[in-house]
């Protein structure tokens, strides 16, 4: 134990801080298309922001499976494993809808490519 402050452990406090100032965000994308920010640094293990998002979201973390780059990341490996060592994306997937938030981006891209090209069809009617 480190030196002792009004029962406090300084230095467990100093190493508290120092890591939060040097953490960044993780951007957890849902299924629904909604983002999560959590503040993680290189070390910290994929369960933790499991956690973190089960926190916030209500979705049990035995029930999510995170995804860096296509890849499964694996509770037990850490951020750095991945290559996550600043600000990044990861797609969170959860049971029963595998794949969806894939489905979701291809379909709005796909809508909004259609509706450019009714809205181009138009304009030339007009003018």
């Amino acid at each position: 134990m480190g030196q002792q402050s009004n029962g406090v452990d300084v230095e467990s406090v100093t190493e508290c801080v120092e890591q939060a100032m040097a953490g960044f965000y993780v951007n957890v994308v849902q299924p629904n298309g909604k983002v999560i920010r959590v503040v993680a640094d290189k070390a910290v293990p994929v369960i933790k922001i499991k956690h973190e998002v089960a926190r916030v979201t209500g979705v049990e973390a035995r029930k999510q499976q995170l995804k860096a780059g296509g890849e499964d990341m694996k509770d037990e490996k850490k951020l750095r494993d991945y290559g996550i060592t600043q600000e990044s994306v990861v797609f969170m997937e959860t049971e029963g809808e595998t794949g969806n938030s894939l489905k979701n981006v291809l379909l709005v891209s796909f809508l909004i490519v259609i509706l450019g090209l009714l809205l181009t069809y138009l304009m030339n009617q007009i003018l």
